[in-house]
């Protein structure tokens, strides 16, 4: 028998999720919740460690969230206001270790976002807003002049300060590069957008170099955290190389929102490890616990007898690798069910479907395969996810660079 399917013009569950109604319902929730979580500190002082991680984790899930993805101006400041003064409180009054904690999380909080925008891309590198870009490079420029005036001025040229400085550098070359995509005539900003096609994935593997080299704290398990950091960053400029030939072709569109996903996932999975590594390990000062110069945080919590290892040895490499094999694998499993969720919502931009939007019936549904029979009377399944072979098309001769 047919499965059963909901008639024909009743509304769908994402739909409804979209609507702005319940978008403005969710939004002011959301800052409603952070309003109380700003508030709750000072009525009722928060003395134990888990209490201060769970403020600061749930006031920055409620609020950066609307800061990055809310399609408004001024609700996105808004939300910036309210970010601004949790971290405030968070440093303050939790005694959060906001300097490790938020250069950490928000590039993770970026990546993901960057995952959603690959999802709606035709393949090519997306630009980046003039205002944004520039707020940015500001941003870069001062911890640049900080890290130099912190460490190297007058303190001897140290190679683990200079790694700091690089990545600023290799950071400041992406923004640089997609502000000006969005910035330039159109001619100049399409041969931007042609270079950036290379530059991009070799800026990530030269940051992915940086953290597998770099010795950012003592324990363990803070290297083993930056060396998958650093593999996971080499992924993804392998994914966005990869992509760039496979659109170069002017692939089927199925095959070509397929390289869609898995640029997406690329961005989005070092962008969780890193808000993982945010909370989990940088959250808490150094010598929070004690005065063992280690970095402390939500492992900690769970794992308590880990901070007993890390006050004895920061050498235990068997024991890092077993917590942080259990955390890759929650991680990746995670971070495939973000970019699933964000492909079934159509968080796209209607554009890089999965499935050609041709290839589904009236209701939006993917069509049952249906059966035929060969030449030779054997059966033949129809899918609809096989995008039809192209004959007679060379790779060599494609719209985007000619013969």
């Amino acid at each position: 028998p047919a499965p059963s399917r909901p008639p024909k013009g009743a509304p769908r569950l994402s739909s409804l999720i979209r609507t702005p109604a319940m978008l403005r319902y969710t939004t002011s929730l959301a800052l409603a919740c952070a309003t109380v979580l700003l508030v709750f500190p000072h009525a009722w002082p928060v003395t134990t460690d888990a209490a201060r991680a769970a403020v600061t984790v749930v006031q920055t899930a409620l609020v950066w969230p609307v800061a990055l993805y809310h399609s408004a101006l001024p609700v996105r400041l808004l939300a910036l206001v309210f970010a601004a003064l949790g971290c405030v409180q968070q440093a303050f009054v939790l005694g959060i270790n906001t300097g490790e904690f938020y250069p950490h999380l928000i590039p993770g909080l970026l990546l993901m976002r960057g995952g959603v925008l690959a999802l709606g891309s035709s393949g090519l590198p997306f630009p980046i807003a003039a205002s944004q870009g520039v707020c940015t490079l500001a941003v870069l420029l001062l911890l640049a002049v900080g890290q130099w005036y912190q460490t190297l001025l007058g303190r001897g040229l140290h190679v683990a300060h200079v790694a700091h400085e690089l990545m600023f550098i290799v950071v400041g070359c992406l923004v640089l590069t997609g502000t000006l995509q969005s910035v330039l005539p159109a001619p100049r900003a399409a041969r931007m957008q042609e270079a950036r096609r290379l530059l991009d994935p070799i800026c990530y593997a030269a940051l992915g170099v940086l953290f597998l080299s770099h010795i950012h704290d003592k324990s363990a398990v803070g290297t083993a955290w930056h060396v998958v950091l650093g593999w996971a960053l080499i992924g993804q400029a392998a994914a966005l190389l990869l992509a760039s030939f496979v659109h170069a072709h002017n692939p089927p569109q199925g095959v070509a929102s397929l390289a869609n996903a898995c640029v997406a996932y690329a961005w989005v999975m070092p962008g969780v490890w890193l808000i993982h590594m945010a909370s989990f390990h940088y959250l808490f000062a150094r010598g929070w616990h004690n005065d063992v110069d280690i970095k402390q945080g939500v492992h900690h919590l769970l794992w308590p007898g880990e901070l007993a290892t890390d006050a004895a040895t920061v050498k235990d490499d068997a024991k890092a690798r077993e917590y942080i094999g259990v955390y890759l694998t929650v991680d990746l499993l995670f971070s495939a069910a973000l970019v699933l969720a964000a492909i079934l919502g159509g968080s796209n931009g209607g554009r890089g479907d999965l499935i050609p939007s041709k290839e589904l019936d009236d209701d939006g549904d993917l069509p049952l395969p249906t059966r035929t029979h060969n030449a030779d009377n054997t059966l033949k399944m129809s899918n609809p996810l096989v995008a039809p072979v192209q004959e007679n098309v060379s790779p060599f001769t494609t719209s985007r660079f000619g013969s």
